[in-house]
């Protein structure tokens, strides 16, 4: 499955589209999220829009207070539990599963688990990589995340964000091998991907 842009949307999609747009510029996020979420359930590979929701979630997580925070964790965790048998037999289902509990919490670990296995199994990994960089974005020491991160951006060709994946890696752990070796990996085949092996024989 190919990822969508906006040029790919029509009729209803567009229109929730614009709305969806509309309600988040004028600060209503909860109608935004909805109107969001009501699209992504027909146009899944529709990647923009499921990075606007996320931002917006993550936006309204922040204004949470700390008890408040600790609440909806503990109630997105127990549905991400119920979502997780979805993966093998119905990933889109399990795309729709796991927003539902990201709008709860965005940095679910459980669910943005199964937003990545279900958008590898659907052939998305631009939408794989959404779910690793919001759990970067929630624990910059969980190396395990960056790695598969890094793997994911070397399979589409994103070289210089493998990079940066690997640079956090070793800020953490300095000595880790594996992140030591994937950098060596990605830069160079960033070099020889922009010509720089032609530059240096020169």
């Amino acid at each position: 499955m190919a990822i969508k842009t906006t040029r790919d949307l029509a009729g209803a999609q567009a229109d929730l589209w614009k709305r969806g747009k509309a309600a988040a510029d004028a600060n209503n996020a909860p109608y935004a999220v909805n109107l969001i979420q009501s699209l992504l359930k027909e146009e899944p590979a529709f990647l923009e829009g499921r990075q606007l929701l996320r931002a917006i979630e993550i936006d309204l997580a922040k204004g949470q207070g700390m008890m408040a925070r600790q609440m909806v964790a503990l109630k997105a965790s127990a549905s991400a539990m119920g979502a997780a048998g979805l993966v093998k037999k119905d990933p889109r289902g399990a795309l729709v599963a796991a927003e539902a509990v990201l709008a709860l919490d965005p940095y679910c670990a459980q669910a943005n688990k199964i937003l990545s296995q279900a958008a590898e199994a659907l052939d998305l990994p631009e939408i794989s990589i959404l779910a690793h960089e919001t759990l970067a974005a929630a624990n910059e020491k969980n190396t395990k995340n960056l790695h598969e991160l890094a793997q994911l951006c070397l399979k589409l060709k994103q070289f210089e964000r493998a990079i940066a994946s690997y640079e956090r890696i070793l800020r953490v752990d300095p000595r880790d091998g594996e992140a030591q070796s994937g950098m060596k990996n990605a830069t160079a085949s960033l070099a020889s991907s922009a010509g720089g092996w032609d530059k240096a024989e020169d």
